[in-house]
C-alpha cells in the first residue's frame, strides 16, 4: 500500500520502530559513479586547487561549494575542453531566444531558482534580465550544478564506504545490477542487529536515506517477505500490511496511505526476486 505522505521525524521512529522488532533483514542501495574516469580525472584537479578528496568529506556543505564556484567559475581546467563538449549542445539548447522569452515568462520555475541559489547564499536577480545575461546566467548555472554533483559524489562514495565497512559483519548478501556491462547498483542486505538498529532510528525520514548523504534506499524483509520498499530519491514508499489490525495501527501512528481501506497483498507479491536468495 502507498504511502502518500513522507514519513519523518516522530512518525518515522514509531514506523520504524515498528519493522525494526518485526523484520530480520534490511537492505540498503548503493549506485556507482558511472563516469569513474572522468572523476578520477576531476579528483586530480581539485586536488591541484587545494581541495582534496579528504577536504571536501570534512565540509561538504551548500557554504562550500558555493565558495569554490565563486573562485572557480571561470577555471580552464576544471571546465576545460572535456567538459565544454559534454554541455555544448545541452546549453545551446537552453539559451536560444524563444527559451529566454519562456524563462520570462516562467515564474514557478523562478522561484524555485530563488530557492536554490539561497541555499547557497548566492544573490540573483533573474526578474531583470537581458537576453545575453540569461545566456550567462544559464552558463553559469550549469557549472555550479557540475560542481555540485563532483562534489557530491565524493562525498556520497565516502559516506557509502562508511556505512558498508562499519556494517560489514552484518551483510548477508549482495545483489548486484547491470546495464550492459556496467554495475549500475549493488544492493546489500543485512542482518538486524542492536547497533545497526541505534543507527536507522537515528534519521527523521525514510527519505533522509538517499544521494549524497547516505546509502540509499531502505526496505525491510520478514522471513523473506518484503515489508517495507522505498526508493528514496524518487520519494516512493510502499508498506505491506500483513492485515487490517497492522493497517489500522499503522494509520493511528501517523502513516497517511493512498488507500482509505486496508488492501490486503497476496503473499507472492511480497517476494522480491532480488531476495529469494536469503530465504
Amino acid at each position: 500500500m502507498y504511502v502518500k505522505e513522507n514519513v519523518k521525524d516522530e512518525v518515522y521512529k514509531k514506523v520504524i520502530g515498528h519493522f525494526l522488532n518485526k523484520c530480520d533483514v534490511v537492505s540498503f542501495t548503493y549506485r556507482p559513479d558511472q563516469h569513474s574516469d572522468n572523476t578520477q580525472k576531476i579528483k586530480k584537479i581539485l586536488s591541484e586547487l587545494n581541495y582534496s578528496q579528504s577536504y571536501i568529506e570534512r565540509n561538504y556543505s551548500y557554504k562550500l561549494i558555493s565558495e569554490f564556484f565563486k573562485y572557480n567559475k571561470d577555471n580552464a581546467l576544471l571546465f576545460n575542453d572535456e567538459y565544454q563538449n559534454t554541455y555544448k549542445k545541452y546549453l545551446k539548447g537552453l539559451t536560444n531566444y524563444s527559451e529566454y522569452k519562456r524563462f520570462q515568462k516562467d515564474s514557478n520555475y523562478k522561484s524555485k531558482l530563488y530557492v536554490k541559489y539561497d541555499k547557497y547564499n548566492l544573490k540573483i536577480d533573474l526578474d531583470n534580465l537581458t537576453y545575453e545575461e540569461y545566456k550567462t546566467f544559464i552558463i553559469y548555472d550549469n557549472r555550479l550544478d557540475y560542481i555540485w554533483s563532483i562534489f557530491s559524489r565524493l562525498y556520497y562514495e565516502y559516506k557509502v564506504n562508511e556505512f558498508i565497512n562499519k556494517y560489514k559483519k552484518n551483510i548477508l548478501y549482495e545483489r548486484k545490477n547491470y546495464d550492459d556491462k556496467s554495475i549500475i547498483s549493488i544492493q546489500y542486505f543485512l542482518k538486524i542487529n542492536e547497533n545497526l538498529k541505534k543507527r536507522i532510528i537515528r534519521r527523521n525520514s525514510v527519505f533522509d536515506w538517499s544521494f549524497p548523504n547516505s546509502i540509499e534506499d531502505m526496505t525491510f524483509y520478514s522471513k523473506g517477505l518484503c515489508k517495507l520498499f522505498s526508493i528514496a530519491h524518487e520519494k516512493i514508499l510502499n508498506i505491506f500490511c500483513e492485515n487490517e489490525d497492522e493497517y489500522k495501527y499503522l494509520n493511528l501512528i501517523g502513516v497517511k496511505f493512498n488507500e482509505e481501506i486496508f488492501v490486503p497483498v497476496k503473499e507472492k507479491d511480497k517476494i522480491f526476486e532480488k531476495y529469494q536468495n536469503l530465504k
